[in-house]
């Protein structure tokens, strides 16, 4: 199929719904499709048989677009809508695959050229901007009025995860929408310690480990004065936080030092994705104490692919993948949290089961051979519902 992917944010970059494009294209690359990507001004390009970048261009020297609602990414949505309109018109598409508010594009589009569009849900828009801006809480109902029509209108819902999946069912056809989860960001483990960071930082109980970025719904206020109650009780242990911008981890050092923590708790800032696999080994126990949102956090994955011990807060975002079993759950509050990390930190026996079972299910679950067979049927479906060739797209404006 020719395939026109929107992707609404700086792309490449190591981060959740970028890491998730990619994912994305490496599997609809070896399916042997062609696709066209547009994207932001922002990011790395990546080399892809049968894929190719196109970018909004640069403007006004607007640059630094985060995670989640902004201004910023408000305006090169704008430019965004405008290329696409351009690209539809000029070029021959079986199918636009649109990743989250780009379907409002993609269905704009349908209206003006007939080709039909994916929604790829990584969030509910609606509740992802309230969540943000509370102030807008008003014009909640209108979006998501705004997202159930969008949701009818497309050809088909990609949901990153079964709470979004369950928002689709409610307005479309029950054949119509998959769930097709994220995947481990590496194939291979660490079986030992490569890295040495315990015996350089000199640090001689156990490490406690996050990974991902510093936003406010990720929990790192409840993570710290957990960890805060776990150290009064045995001060060997150290939490180690990689990931975060700049301005988030000066928040949280700042946090740690007012708790009186600040010498055992570690930013690392962001590293390499291809060094994960190094980081996750040298854990003892991996946290995720997100407090908000129902989508499963990318990292969870990997985390449990590590074959390390997961330890998460008992809510929607977490329990659609992690369970008493393959996990422990507590509720998102810091003397649960501390009374379950103590606990864990205790029982080396209790931290392998776990961290052996939640391998298992993430082997047998979560693989990238699960990702690309779940889309190549969902792919297979949408070229007969298409009745699409595989002629080249036409030459045209890129």
């Amino acid at each position: 199929m020719n395939i026109l992917v929107l992707a609404p944010h700086p792309f490449f970059q190591n981060r959740g719904t970028p890491i998730a494009v990619k994912l994305l294209l490496t599997a609809l690359s070896e399916q042997g499709h062609r696709v066209d990507v547009l994207t932001f001004p922002e990011g790395q390009d990546i080399s892809l048989r049968n894929i190719r970048i196109l970018r909004v261009r640069k403007t006004f020297g607007i640059e630094g677009v985060r995670i989640g609602f902004s201004m910023k990414k408000v305006f090169y949505d704008g430019l965004m809508f405008f290329r696409v309109l351009t690209l539809l018109h000029r070029n021959r598409y079986d199918l636009v695959h649109a990743v989250e508010e780009s379907a409002f594009m993609a269905m704009v589009g349908k209206a003006l050229y007939k080709i039909p569009y994916v929604f790829d849900m990584d969030s509910s828009i609606p509740d992802q901007i309230i969540e943000k801006y509370p102030v807008l809480r008003l014009t909640h109902s209108l979006l998501r009025r705004l997202e159930r029509v969008t949701i009818r209108e497309s050809i088909y819902v990609v949901a990153v995860c079964d709470s979004l999946a369950a928002i689709a069912r409610d307005c479309k056809e029950k054949s119509h929408v998959a769930t097709l989860e994220d995947v481990p960001l590496f194939t291979e483990r660490e079986e030992r310690r490569s890295l040495g960071i315990a015996v350089a930082m000199g640090i001689p109980g156990a490490i406690v480990m996050y990974v991902g970025n510093l936003e406010t719904y990720q929990g790192i206020d409840l993570l710290l004065d957990a960890f805060r109650i776990v150290h009064a009780r045995d001060e060997r242990h150290h939490l180690l936080i990689v990931g975060g911008a700049e301005k988030d981890i000066a928040r949280y050092t700042a946090m740690a030092d007012r708790l009186e923590i600040g010498g055992h708790v570690h930013f690392l800032g962001p590293k390499p994705v291809e060094d994960l696999p190094k980081y996750l080994a040298e854990a003892d126990i991996l946290v995720s104490p997100r407090t908000r949102g129902e989508n499963t956090p990318m990292k969870i994955y990997s985390y449990m692919y590590s074959g390390k011990p997961v330890l998460a807060t008992r809510m929607k975002t977490h329990t659609q993948v992690l369970n008493d079993g393959n996990a422990v759950l507590v509720d998102p509050v810091p003397e649960d949290f501390a009374n379950a990390l103590y606990d864990l930190l205790g029982d080396e026996g209790k931290r392998e089961a776990i961290g052996r079972r939640a391998m298992l299910d993430a082997e047998e679950k979560y693989s990238f051979h699960v990702y690309k067979k779940k889309l190549a049927t969902i792919y297979e479906m949408l070229s007969r519902e298409t009745g699409t060739s595989d002629a080249p797209i036409a030459a045209g404006i890129r």
